[in-house]
């Protein structure tokens, strides 16, 4: 079965066996859930659940479909993508523990690591994710995970994804990756030995930039269970009219997913020949550090793209070059349908960096001569 048929027939809710034979699991607002029996309710069946913040429907639904999209044994749902990156390393790590996180990953990710973990006894020491051998010389023997991200967020360097899994089965490491970008369809790093993958459901499976939501996707049964225990004392809840919105952008991640990756690479070709512009960030570009890591395990990029000016330009030309676009709102968040742009300066700890500020697009579902256009037009402003 071919995974763009896999998405939306795999985990259906099974509709002709309810009671209006829906196609869709129907919204099941609950807090608490009425037992049968006393006897129910002192030797709960397994697939009775006990109370509504566990999940009634369409969480029960929505869960398998990730699992199924990520090939995992089951997954978390938690309310946003950092609260998913937080449950996947509190989930693995305790007191005394220490972890490995590359300097490249989401900075909400990287100040987890420095600003929570070490309160809590878990040391952390960041690495440079295109130069793993440097790995040998920073693990310890408490060191229990290696958390990354692929690509790296802001500039988009494609590490070594079968090397980091090599090195952490040598050492025993519980290996997380943040797979926001992928969102599990293009490429399942779950396949390649990770052991977490976790998402920002926010971006691409929602799709549409209205709900907030993240997955912990588990490859191992005995590490999902020990993860789960963790998650279920924080008290995480997800709305089940969210979770619906989501389910209902997962059907048509594949056919959005094409299309991002389009118009992005017809904005890339336009950007990296304009005299303005220095460098553009895209793993399938070819100059992309890690190129060759993307072309071995996936075949399309998605819609984000960033780039930096030849110039040092300050907040006055940056400022200008944004208000003056037509279809780039400037705001933090990508993966819906709409193209969006944001800023930053890319904080690097171990690696450095050294270059101008980084401009960041995704690009979004309109009509590709219509962004290019708009992109243009603002570049001849500054």
């Amino acid at each position: 079965m071919k995974k763009e048929t896999k998405i939306i027939h795999t985990s259906n809710y099974k509709g002709r066996e309810s009671l209006y034979g829906s196609i869709n699991p129907p919204i099941v607002r609950a807090s608490t859930v009425a037992f049968e029996s006393y006897n129910q309710m002192s030797n709960p069946p397994a697939d009775k659940v006990a109370y509504g913040r566990y999940g009634i429907e369409p969480m029960r639904t929505f869960r398998k479909a990730i699992s199924d999209l990520e090939g995992a044994y089951d997954s978390i749902i938690t309310s946003c993508g950092v609260q998913a990156v937080s449950i996947s390393l509190i989930g693995v790590l305790k007191a005394g523990d220490h972890v490995l996180i590359a300097d490249n990953v989401y900075d909400p990710a990287s100040r987890f690591g420095t600003a929570f973990l070490p309160n809590f006894g878990i040391e952390v020491t960041f690495f440079d994710a295109l130069k793993l051998d440097s790995l040998k010389d920073i693990i310890k023997d408490k060191t229990k995970a290696i958390f990354f991200e692929v690509p790296a967020s802001l500039t988009m360097e494609f590490p070594d994804i079968d090397a980091i899994v090599s090195f952490a089965k040598k050492h025993s490491l519980i290996s997380i990756i943040d797979n926001t970008w992928g969102a599990g369809y293009l490429f399942k790093p779950l396949d390649l030995g990770v052991d977490i993958s976790v998402q920002a459901i926010t971006k691409y499976v929602v799709g549409h930039a209205d709900t907030m939501m993240g997955s912990v996707a588990i490859k191992n049964k005995d590490l999902f269970k020990t993860v789960q225990s963790r998650a279920t004392i924080f008290g995480i809840s997800v709305s089940p009219d969210d979770i619906y919105l989501a389910l209902r952008g997962l059907k048509t991640l594949a056919v959005r997913l094409n299309q991002h990756h389009d118009n992005a690479m017809e904005v890339v070709a336009f950007l990296d020949a304009h005299p303005l512009i220095d460098e553009v960030f895209c793993p399938a570009l070819s100059t992309s550090p890690g190129y060759e890591h993307w072309k071995k395990h996936c075949t399309k990029t998605n819609g984000l793209i960033s780039f930096t000016f030849k110039e040092n330009y300050g907040d006055a030309y940056i400022g200008k070059f944004i208000d003056n676009l037509k279809f780039f709102p400037a705001g933090y968040s990508w993966g819906g349908f709409e193209s969006i742009i944001s800023m930053a300066k890319p904080i690097r700890s171990v690696s450095g960096w050294d270059k101008n500020r980084v401009i960041r697009l995704h690009i979004g579902l309109e009509a590709s001569e219509d962004i290019i256009q708009d992109l243009d037009d603002s570049l001849k402003t500054i």
